[in-house]
């Protein structure tokens, strides 16, 4: 113990008696030599409400943030380029399936890659940082945790932190990534599903109907080779209508495929991708 001391007790909220009014304090005691060398014990509270009431704000908006994002899959991060590393919210490390081990650094990130984007996302990453410009992108990664394929979402916005803090010049990138592997594999179905309606649409309007055409073709030239026997009119009284009864069905078909593509702006009836025989 010495004298001229001054020892912090702690942060009191502390209520008025008579108004009811509460306010935080901090809360100090002050050692002094007495006149027979004694010490003594002076208390000091120093009414710093204000002050706490910001903090006690700020750690809700910062919770609030944390469970909305929590919430909606959405993680946050910083990237400082001088120094190549980042940090991000906890939520990062369950998207990328990272651990406190994985070495925070951007080069460490870009090794989840895919290899079909090991050369495409550096890219358009050093050119967002060149141009000090804007990173959006989706890309896919492997990982660590499971080894399984997740596609990310990534935004990110260029930062001059000296126009933030008034600090020393240090770049940064300040964006939000997200999983939306969801998302990708069902464009993925809807895109096989276009695919396949195309090659069907095709096919009932040029395949099918092409050798319906020449059936009708042959049904009504059936008289004409052996007129009057009346096997062949019977066969042709047959044939006929069945025929014309089915171009009817492909003619409603087209009329549907035709009203679909005006609703949805999406054409149908594009020649399908053929493989090219070797």
């Amino acid at each position: 113990m010495a004298f001229g001391q001054r020892i912090w007790l702690g942060d009191f909220l502390l209520q008025y008696a008579s108004k009811g009014k509460r306010n935080w304090f901090k809360a100090y005691v002050n050692i002094k030599q007495g006149a027979g060398a004694e010490p003594v014990f002076t208390l000091l509270l120093h009414n710093f409400d204000d002050e706490k009431k910001r903090q006690i704000e700020q750690r809700e908006q910062q919770f609030f943030l944390e469970r909305s994002q929590l919430v909606s899959g959405v993680g946050h991060y910083v990237i400082y380029l001088d120094r190549g590393v980042w940090e991000g919210s906890s939520i990062i490390d369950d998207i990328l399936g990272i651990d406190d081990k994985f070495v925070r650094t951007v080069d460490n990130w870009v090794s989840l890659l895919t290899p079909e984007f090991q050369q495409s996302v550096p890219l358009k990453f050093s050119e967002a940082v060149q141009s000090g410009s804007s990173f959006r992108m989706t890309y896919q990664i492997i990982r660590p945790a499971d080894k399984a394929r997740r596609w990310i979402e990534v935004n990110a916005d260029y930062i001059n932190r000296e126009n933030l803090y008034k600090t020393n010049f240090e770049p940064t990138l300040i964006g939000t990534l997200r999983d939306v592997t969801d998302q990708m594999e069902y464009i993925k179905k809807i895109e096989e599903q276009n695919a396949f309606l195309r090659k069907l649409a095709w096919s009932q309007s040029h395949e099918v109907r092409a050798p319906l055409a020449r059936l009708i073709a042959v049904t009504e030239a059936l008289s004409e080779m052996t007129p009057g026997d009346p096997d062949t009119e019977t066969l042709r009284n047959c044939l006929l209508p069945t025929a014309k009864e089915l171009d009817d069905v492909i003619t409603r078909l087209n009329r549907n495929i035709n009203i679909f593509e005006e609703a949805s702006g999406v054409s149908l009836r594009k020649t399908p991708d053929r493989k090219k025989k070797k």
